[in-house]
């Protein structure tokens, strides 16, 4: 809905939205690694989420913002290509 949202020029509204899917996803996360599974599980999923919400910021003109969330997404992928080498 973030994205429909971002995608209407609802920007703050859309972003409302992003901040509870950053919370939801991290309990998501939080109950699985509690059950022995790795967040590495379903990074392609937080990536979605990550580079959704860097396009709103760009939307807003928060470019600066921007760039921290892709370095984030590139530091995770760059974390998830080490991992998967270490196999």
């Amino acid at each position: 809905y973030a994205v429909f949202l971002r995608d209407v020029a609802s920007y703050s509204a859309a972003e409302e939205h992003f901040q509870k899917s950053f919370s939801l996803y991290a309990q998501t996360m939080e109950g699985w690694i509690a059950k022995g599974y790795s967040a590495v599980d379903s990074s392609t999923e937080s990536y979605s989420i990550k580079e959704d919400y860097a396009k709103l910021l760009r939307c807003m003109d928060r470019s600066k913002e921007a760039a921290e969330v892709e370095a984030q997404i590139k530091n995770l992928k760059d974390q998830e290509e080490r991992d998967q080498a270490k196999k």
